[in-house]
């Protein structure tokens, strides 16, 4: 049986802990083949196929696997186990390989702030798509329509 590692690291910003999450993604031989990027929605947990306005949340993004599934390559998420808010990253050339890029400021957090910074992000998620997404957290550069879900 093979076992599952999980490196945490810690960034100060957003934009640093979705690009090493993104690199991550991309560290060994496999890349990301960006025509099957789909939108991943939370399946477990508070988040689990939540609705906002007309619009289920989404988490991250996914690969269309060819057995249909929708397999997480690299998600935001929120915890109390000590990495608050992070963003959880599959190594595509062995996905057991996982990475949490911990917000760092969000740890020491409050569980009510940091579940309410929590949803801003989700929200700002909404309506785009996976490559913008994707792009985004790739780059750090957020998409000019979208608003700062820090302010």
């Amino acid at each position: 049986m093979q076992t599952l590692a999980e490196t945490v690291d810690r960034y100060t910003s957003y934009a640093d802990a979705s690009k090493a999450a993104c690199a991550w993604v991309q560290k060994g031989k496999v890349k990301v083949d960006l025509s099957k990027l789909r939108i991943y929605h939370s399946t477990v947990g508070p988040y689990k196929t939540r609705v906002v306005g007309k619009n289920r949340l989404s988490s991250g993004v996914g690969l269309l696997r060819n057995s249909g599934i929708i397999e997480d390559i690299i998600r935001i998420d929120n915890d109390d186990t000590g990495k608050g808010i992070h963003f959880n990253a599959k190594d595509q050339s062995d996905t057991s390989q996982k990475l949490a890029a911990s917000l760092e400021k969000t740890v020491k957090m409050s569980p009510e702030d940091r579940t309410t910074l929590y949803v801003q992000y989700l929200k700002a998620l909404e309506n785009l798509s996976a490559d913008t997404i994707w792009d985004w957290w790739r780059t750090g550069h957020k998409p000019h329509h979208v608003e700062n879900p820090e302010d």
